[in-house]
């Protein structure tokens, strides 16, 4: 779904990233990489920053994300947040009818790397935000720089659209009971609990983007890196996650699918023709 030739994989640091992190460590991963003779390419992700992946790639030729000094694409938050905003936009366009957030209400939970940079853009389209996050200066930061309105509980409010910035796994049956907002479109992993979720928000008139077509920014960043791509190419290729989106549910609309059942077919489609 992300148009990019590569398959997807994770690889996992267990350990608290802010007491357990060290050079030795993210070192011993760059070799481990290394050892896989380029079957697998590591980025940055939660945890991790592109200074980190300086270190790893120090170790292995297959580490994407480097600082710009290191002769990587740097930080890659700033796509991953301009692709949320491309598919929310699309979602907007759905639910009703145009492609601005002006006007509406955005609640986003979660304001790291990527939760920040959607933040500024929802901002300059003239959207309203909410805010929510567990560190107190990541709310500081936003709130001094921003507009924007805090809560303790983005799900329980008023919001038009739903933006998951955090970790996943936030959509249960239980938000899906209780969400008010018409639109879920955000940056985090997993978003869904359960596979079945999906349907308890459509039945009440709710639309999911799926989360890996939305926070595809990232990944479209790095690859850019693996095939040579130049900026402008990279940027013009997270932009269209837009026209991906909205094919999303224009394939969702015909089949009488749910947006994730969509957005797999169409994935499955181009691995079988691949």
């Amino acid at each position: 779904m992300s148009g990019v030739n590569l398959g997807g994989g994770k690889a996992v640091i267990i350990g608290d990233p802010k007491t357990d992190k060290n050079d030795e460590l993210l070192a011993a991963y760059g070799r481990f990489v290394e050892s896989l003779g380029g079957r697998y390419i590591t980025a940055a992700d939660v945890g991790t920053r592109a200074e980190d992946l300086d270190v790893v790639g120090r170790h292995t030729a297959h580490a994407v994300g480097r600082t710009v000094a290191a002769g990587g694409s740097g930080d890659s938050s700033p796509l991953t947040a301009l692709g949320v905003f491309q598919a929310m936009r699309a979602g907007a366009q759905t639910v009703w009818g145009q492609t601005t957030l002006a006007g509406r209400t955005v609640g986003v939970e979660g304001l790291g790397k990527v939760g920040y940079e959607l933040v500024k853009l929802l901002v300059a389209d003239g959207a309203e935000v909410i805010v929510s996050d567990v560190n107190p200066a990541a709310i500081a930061r936003v709130v001094d720089e921003f507009p924007a309105q805090v809560t303790d509980n983005v799900v329980a409010s008023s919001a038009d659209v739903y933006a998951p910035c955090a970790l996943g796994g936030t959509l249960t049956s239980t938000t899906a009971a209780h969400l008010d907002a018409r639109l879920v479109c955000g940056a985090a992993n997993n978003q869904l609990a359960q596979p079945e979720v999906e349907g308890l928000l459509g039945k009440r008139g709710i639309v999911w983007v799926p989360d890996y077509v939305a926070n595809a920014g990232g990944l479209i960043q790095v690859a850019g890196e693996v095939d040579g791509s130049a900026a402008d190419v990279v940027r013009e290729r997270v932009e269209s996650i837009f026209d991906r989106t909205a094919e999303i549910f224009d394939v969702s609309d015909t089949l009488g699918v749910t947006p994730g059942a969509a957005a797999n077919r169409i994935a499955e489609r181009r691995i079988d023709t691949a």
